[in-house]
């Protein structure tokens, strides 16, 4: 899902909304703020897999939230978090089938 991010109020929501999201249930892996620009993964694990993958990505224009379910290799997973391919691969699954959410608007702060 993508989301326009245009206004520093949005951003803060949008953020925030993402730390509501995650909470207590998810392991979050890797952070990297700038600002109100954030690039977040969190993990959801059980047992030896990681479950749930959760990106989210903001860069004042834009917020962008992937989400993958599965059974992931928890080493792979923190390797790729890293190595910051998590944000390289969101940007390029974005960019490659225009994303967009219906019924977001940038007037909602």
């Amino acid at each position: 899902m993508q989301f326009p991010s245009t206004t520093t109020s949005r951003t803060r929501f949008l953020n925030q909304q993402m730390n509501g999201i995650t909470g207590n249930s998810f392991i979050e892996i890797f952070r990297k703020n700038d600002e109100l620009k954030r690039n977040v993964v969190s993990v959801r694990e059980r047992k030896n897999l990681v479950k749930e993958i959760l990106i989210y990505n903001n860069d004042n224009q834009t917020g962008s939230f992937l989400y993958f379910n599965g059974d992931f290799d928890p080493a792979k997973v923190r390797e790729m978090a890293k190595n910051e391919q998590f944000t390289k691969f969101g940007d390029n699954l974005i960019n490659q089938f225009g994303a967009s959410t219906p019924g977001i608007n940038s007037q909602n702060k």
